[in-house]
C-alpha cells in the first residue's frame, strides 16, 4: 500500500496528460504498478523504480492512445451516420488563470505536438528520453517540439485576441 501511495498520483498525472481521460489514465496507472510488482526483474532503489515506472506508464499511455485512435477510426468508418459522443469531463480546480489557458491551448494541439510538449515541458524529459520513449528519431522530436511550441503560442495569441 505504501508503494502504491508513493507512485500512484505521479503515474496517474503522467497518463492523464497523455490520454486526457481519467478512467483510462487510472487503468494505465494501475496496470503499470501491477506490471512492476509482478515482474521478475525489479530495479533496486527508489530512483530506479520511479524511472522504470515513469517510462512504463508513458509507453502504456501512448499504446492506449493509439488503441483509442484505432477504435475511433473504426467507429467513424462503420458508424458514420451515428454520432459518437465523447464524454470528457475535465474539471479543473485551477486558481491560476494562466495555467488554465496553457492547458486549454495544449488540449487544442494535435496528438503528436501535445504529447511531445507534455513530455518535454511538464515531465521534464530531454530529447533523447522522449525519442526513446516514443520510438521516434531525435530529429523528429525536435521538429515536433518546435512546431508544437509555435502552434501553442498561436493559440495563446488567439485567446488574447478574443478576450
Amino acid at each position: 500500500m505504501t508503494f502504491y501511495r508513493t507512485h500512484a498520483r505521479r503515474l496517474f498525472n503522467i497518463s492523464m496528460r497523455i490520454l486526457r481521460d481519467s478512467g483510462a489514465a487510472e487503468d494505465v496507472m494501475q496496470e503499470t504498478i501491477l506490471k512492476y510488482l509482478t515482474s521478475d526483474i525489479q530495479p533496486l532503489g527508489e530512483a530506479k523504480a520511479a524511472a522504470w515506472l515513469n517510462k512504463a506508464c508513458i509507453r502504456s499511455s501512448i499504446d492506449a492512445l493509439r488503441k483509442n485512435k484505432r477504435e475511433q477510426l473504426f467507429l467513424n468508418e462503420y458508424a458514420a451516420s451515428e454520432q459518437v459522443a465523447e464524454a470528457e469531463s475535465q474539471q479543473e480546480d485551477m486558481t491560476d488563470v494562466e495555467v488554465g489557458r496553457v492547458k486549454k491551448a495544449m488540449a487544442e494541439l494535435k496528438d503528436p505536438y501535445r504529447l511531445i510538449l507534455n513530455l518535454a515541458l511538464i515531465e521534464g524529459l530531454d530529447y533523447d528520453e522522449i525519442a526513446e520513449v516514443t520510438r521516434q528519431s531525435q530529429g523528429t522530436i525536435r521538429t515536433q517540439f518546435s512546431r508544437g511550441k509555435v502552434k501553442l503560442l498561436e493559440i495563446l495569441k488567439r485567446y488574447d485576441g478574443t478576450k
